[in-house]
């Protein structure tokens, strides 16, 4: 059994071996563990890590922080970020013609993995906030097509994996926001 140590040395020697060596270009491809430039030097670190940090700090936030009523929030940033990140990568790698490069995207990224970014993921802002939040279907629209937009931004020119932090919490932020908003005007 090969301990914690163990693997993230393991993990750099097969990068070392697999791409820099052989000069791939891995575009959107997933896996479980990335590797991290720090101070310190280069680390590996399991993807599942981000994404506990993503929800513990979503449920932190705005399940605890901001107060129990704003609960959904969470279950509607992690619907919108897992269903549209999901399908932005299998779109982009089957249906991806034109490619989008950017310095601040961390590789090259399809206009039509952007596009099945923003319209699943307002597909899934939308119906957990009808069927989840039970808002009403005017409201839950008006929101996913004002936070859908900005979930496909933040994907896109996110470096690396680390739209799996920076999406939800976003997401969250702008929901929180337009909710708050509405609730406010009195929906």
């Amino acid at each position: 059994m090969i301990g914690l140590a163990g693997s993230g040395k393991h993990c750099q020697k097969v990068h070392e071996r697999k791409v820099e060596q052989a000069k791939l270009d891995l575009q959107q491809g997933q896996s479980d563990k990335i590797k991290v430039k720090t101070f310190l030097g280069t680390g590996w670190m399991a993807l599942a890590i981000i994404v506990q940090v993503s929800i513990a700090l979503l449920i932190f936030v705005f399940w605890g922080r901001i107060g129990i009523e704003w609960k959904y929030i969470v279950v509607v940033a992690v619907m919108a970020w897992s269903l549209g990140d999901a399908v932005a990568v299998l779109v982009g790698k089957k249906f991806g013609r034109r490619r989008f490069q950017h310095s601040q995207t961390g590789g090259a990224k399809t206009i039509e993995g952007t596009q099945a970014m923003f319209f699943n993921s307002g597909l899934a802002i939308f119906f957990t906030l009808f069927f989840f939040a039970s808002q009403p279907w005017h409201v839950s629209l008006t929101v996913a097509l004002l936070a859908a937009p900005l979930c496909a931004v933040v994907e896109l020119f996110s470096n690396r994996r680390m739209d799996t932090l920076t999406m939800p919490i976003s997401t969250g932020k702008v929901v929180l926001s337009l909710m708050s908003f509405f609730s406010f005007m009195g929906f």
